[in-house]
């Protein structure tokens, strides 16, 4: 059932992730979104091109290939929920440190993401699987 659950908020987090990195990656300016480059001035990015490729592909395609494992009931799950969910604790952290708390989503996924990592630490704790024993 855990499995379950986290394969679901990963394709949650995955699926928004893909909406969010995509546009940015197209219109890296990101006036397809409503946003502007000069929230960008304290970051390292002088555009949306860098950020959502990492969004795209790390959150967005990396939660998409972690709610395989993990609705597929494979071993890999809880290390993949582990991993996933640190990086987005990692992405939002680094988020509101460069260009602060401006969105409710900011808090969601970060709690989203808190989730995630104790759900992969509860499964992998269950499970310990084969291919770390080694």
């Amino acid at each position: 059932m855990m499995k379950k659950i986290l394969g679901y908020l990963q394709v949650f987090i995955g699926m928004s992730a893909v909406a969010g990195g995509m546009p940015m990656i197209l219109n890296p300016g990101g006036t397809d979104q409503g946003l502007t480059t000069e929230v960008l001035a304290n970051s390292p990015f002088n555009d949306y091109l860098i950020p959502g490729i990492l969004l795209f592909t790390i959150n967005g395609l990396g939660s998409l290939a972690g709610a395989y494992f993990s609705l597929k009931e494979r071993p890999f799950a809880g290390f993949a929920g582990i991993i996933l969910g640190v990086a987005l604790i990692i992405w939002i952290i680094v988020q509101v440190y460069y260009l602060g708390l401006s969105s409710w989503l900011q808090p969601l996924f970060f709690f989203v993401g808190v989730a995630e990592l104790v759900l992969g630490i509860l499964i992998f704790k269950k499970e310990k699987p084969s291919f770390m024993m080694k």
